[in-house]
């Protein structure tokens, strides 16, 4: 059995996601941001990213595996190097802060280099390096990852990481070249959806248990 699909227009998305966040206990400005990166995820079509996230946060806000109001504290700090601690809190929250740090040393040292300490899954890469590319700098971004993947001729997820990585170049005033990728055939999000919907992925994306190829996103 498939899942329906509908067209919901951006404007009351963004609303319905942001007072989701808001209704566990986020700060406006910060629910209104992490919707933005959800409905920006969708609006790239990369749907393993966007609001289908909104029940996963949510769930973790209301049950205490988040922080829905982090005090974000600067660790350490140079004129071009930042450790920033998130306490906890949504990684987008923590990963826009972070970039605007990046953003401004950058402005006068030339680089700017911020990582995130105690932080959550912060969504699409993309939308922080392209916070970047709208400075006219180039902008990167990352992030760590627990063992998804297999090690070439194993069949447990013990060692390496999907760890994905995001670059945004400007070319012109309004266009930006922008790279967003797995490091692995598709994001784990997309098996996961599939999952949900009933449908089978292609055998090329994923090992079954014993290290098989399958097209069951559940096994």
């Amino acid at each position: 059995m498939t899942m329906e699909q509908r067209v919901i227009p951006v404007a009351p998305l963004r609303r319905f996601c942001t007072a989701a966040f808001e209704q566990v206990g986020v700060p406006s400005a910060d629910a209104e941001l992490v919707a933005d990166t959800l409905v920006e995820a969708d609006l790239r079509g990369v749907h393993s990213h966007g609001v289908w996230w909104v029940k996963g946060y949510t769930d973790r806000l209301r049950h205490g595996g988040l922080n829905p109001r982090p005090k974000l504290h600067v660790v350490r700090e140079t004129a071009a190097i930042m450790l920033l601690d998130a306490d906890n809190g949504m990684g987008q929250v923590a990963s826009g802060a972070a970039m605007r740090h990046a953003i401004r040393m950058a402005k006068t040292s030339g680089v700017g280099v911020v990582t995130v300490r105690n932080s959550n899954h912060f969504g699409a890469a993309a939308y922080y390096a392209l916070m970047a590319a709208q400075e006219q700098q180039i902008g990167f971004a990352t992030t760590d990852a627990e063992p998804t993947m297999a090690p070439w001729g194993g069949a447990q997820k013990l060692v390496v990481g999907n760890n994905p990585l995001a670059y945004a170049i400007p070319a012109t005033d309004d266009f930006s070249l922008l790279l967003d990728m797995a490091q692995s055939v598709v994001a784990w999000g997309k098996i996961f959806l599939a999952a949900q919907r009933g449908e089978k992925i292609p055998s090329t994306w994923a090992l079954d248990a014993n290290g098989e190829p399958t097209e069951d996103p559940q096994a």
